[in-house]
């Protein structure tokens, strides 16, 4: 995936997670590698893919999966 809607997320990932993604718009392994953390952690399936509890969980993290 590329574009804007990447950055949407990557955003997140680093303010809310303290990743330190570039937020160019690209979802490359980095991208992905912390989006899967992220779903571990906050206890949903980790497959990389964005649906409506990862973006719950970008949007309002775990304290307990932020860094």
């Amino acid at each position: 995936m590329v574009g804007t809607n990447v950055s949407q997320v990557q955003c997140p990932l680093n303010h809310n997670y303290g990743c330190s993604l570039d937020e160019d718009g690209i979802f490359g392994p980095d991208s992905t590698a912390g989006l899967k953390a992220i779903q571990r952690c906050s206890g949903i399936v980790a497959d990389g893919e964005i649906g409506p509890d990862t973006w719950k969980y970008l949007d309002y993290p775990k304290t307990t999966c932020t860094r």
